[in-house]
């Protein structure tokens, strides 16, 4: 059972990689949002000392990572829901 619960971890890993880079990517939606995101973080460094620039890098990477754990999470249990459907339906 452990071999499963670690081949549907590394299959949601590589599912939400794949998903980002050839997905999300495309929507434009998404790009410009993003580009939103870039200039104010731009603006927002211009305003800070050169000795609180860290911060902003930090918050970056907490933001980067709670969004990415999100989307782990949110998929796996996309992925249990679809299981959990299937099983109501009588289809497996």
């Amino acid at each position: 059972m452990e071999s499963f619960h670690t081949a549907f971890k590394e299959m949601i890993i590589e599912r939400t990689y794949e998903i980002g880079n050839k997905i999300l990517i495309k929507n434009k939606e998404r790009r410009d949002i993003e580009e939103k995101i870039y200039e104010l973080y731009s603006e927002i460094e211009k305003l800070l000392p050169d000795d609180m620039k860290n911060l902003i890098f930090k918050h970056e990477e907490l933001v980067n990572s709670n969004g990415a754990l999100t989307e782990k999470i949110v998929y796996e249990q996309g992925l249990r829901d679809g299981v959990e459907l299937i099983k109501i339906l009588g289809l497996i």
